[in-house]
């Protein structure tokens, strides 16, 4: 007898076709009894256990299949945890960078408020200038008329004065003269 047929016996408690419970169906006659020869026999015991046999390696075979697809299962729900695990991680990546790069873009904002700011500041400042450019123009203007009319001025004094010396030599001619006179 093979280890099937022990486990085949021990599993099923097989006593044989007659279920009857005579010596030649327990362990110890397994060999010969429970077969052809046995007069009870209405069928063979080896046929059953080839059917059963077969049945116990389908039923093997099935719970291989099973366990394959089982395993096939896991290795599919490790995988989808896998690739779920890895689609968080680039979502934080990608979080983390759209964070970045709005912080960067507040910096950016920020610095050309500030250079707008900056900007108006100077446009500011230049009409200032301009106003004072444009005041310092009719100022010089002013001055230059001013001046003009001193120059003016200056040669009407210049002519006035040399008349005045002309008329102070004659004078001085005059008194000279009338100082012989006397």
């Amino acid at each position: 007898m093979t280890a099937f047929d022990h486990a085949f016996f021990d599993k099923f408690k097989y006593t044989g076709p007659c279920h009857a419970h005579a010596a030649c169906q327990r362990w110890a006659n397994k060999a010969n009894g429970c077969g052809s020869k046995c007069p009870k026999a209405t069928y063979s015991w080896e046929a059953t256990r080839n059917k059963e046999k077969k049945e116990l390696e389908e039923l093997a075979k099935q719970r291989e299949r099973d366990r394959i697809e089982e395993l096939e299962q896991i290795a599919r729900q490790e995988e989808r945890a896998r690739k779920i695990e890895l689609l968080k991680r680039k979502g934080e990546e990608l979080e983390s960078q759209k964070r970045k790069v709005a912080r960067y873009e507040a910096n950016v904002r920020k610095e050309h408020d500030e250079l707008e700011s900056h900007k108006r500041k100077v446009a500011e400042h230049e009409a200032t200038v301009r106003k004072e450019n444009e005041e310092l123009e009719a100022c010089k203007r002013e001055f230059d008329k001013c001046d003009e009319n001193v120059r003016k001025e200056l040669m009407v004094l210049e002519v006035e004065r040399k008349a005045i010396k002309e008329r102070e030599e004659e004078l001085k001619r005059m008194r000279e003269e009338l100082h012989q006179m006397k």
